[in-house]
């Protein structure tokens, strides 16, 4: 399925004067890792569903693996790899939850 903010994202990653350049448009403009956010959202949502003390443990535990070591390591990365565009970037935006953190 494709979305608006996907179509985007291709067209910037197609274009041959963007080569080198960080994607942040659309939803990463919010979150510097949104898709990890997405993954939180959707575990919560079956920790809701499945409404047991032992599911809320799920996005617990996946808010903290993506928060305090995916999301830092990929920070890393992306600051050697582009330098001062992702210094600029992530000075702006937040990391992991929108207009949070």
């Amino acid at each position: 399925m494709s979305t608006p903010d996907r179509d985007s994202r291709d067209r910037f990653e197609k274009d041959p004067e963007n080569k080198g350049k960080l994607y942040v448009n659309g939803l990463f403009s919010l979150s510097r890792h949104v898709n990890f956010f997405g993954d939180i959202l959707w575990v919560s949502a079956y920790a809701i569903v499945a409404h047991t003390v032992w599911a809320a443990l799920i996005p617990i535990y996946t808010l903290c693996f993506f928060g305090f070591f995916n999301a830092p390591a990929l920070d890393r990365h992306l600051a050697d790899h582009y330098g001062k565009q992702y210094t600029v970037y992530a000075a702006r935006t937040k990391m992991l939850i929108p207009f949070v953190w």
